[in-house]
C-alpha cells in the first residue's frame, strides 16, 4: 500500500492525498496540505483541502464535519501535552 503522504518537509508542511471508496465505487479524491509557520513564539497551522466529490456520494458538509472533528481532536491533544 502506498503512503498517502506525497511530501513531508519537517517543520514546514505535509502534503497528502486520499481516495474514499464504497466497494468499487470512488466517492471522493482529495489532496490536503498542512502548512506550519512560526508566529510570535507560537505555530500557525494552515490546512488547505481540495477534492472531487463524485456522483453525490459525499457532501461538502460531511467533509467539513470530519475535518473539523479531527482538527478539534488535534487541538485538544496539543493543549493537554506538557510544555517543553
Amino acid at each position: 500500500m502506498e503512503s498517502p503522504n506525497q511530501e513531508i518537509v519537517p517543520g514546514e508542511r505535509i502534503v497528502s492525498s486520499s481516495t474514499l471508496s464504497d466497494c468499487d465505487t470512488v466517492a471522493t479524491v482529495s489532496i490536503t496540505t498542512v502548512e506550519f509557520t512560526a508566529e510570535g513564539g507560537r505555530t500557525r497551522l494552515l490546512l488547505t483541502e481540495s477534492g472531487a466529490l463524485l456522483d453525490g456520494l459525499e457532501l461538502p458538509t460531511w467533509r467539513e464535519y470530519g475535518t473539523s472533528s479531527w482538527m478539534d481532536a488535534l487541538g485538544a491533544e496539543l493543549h493537554s501535552a506538557p510544555t517543553p
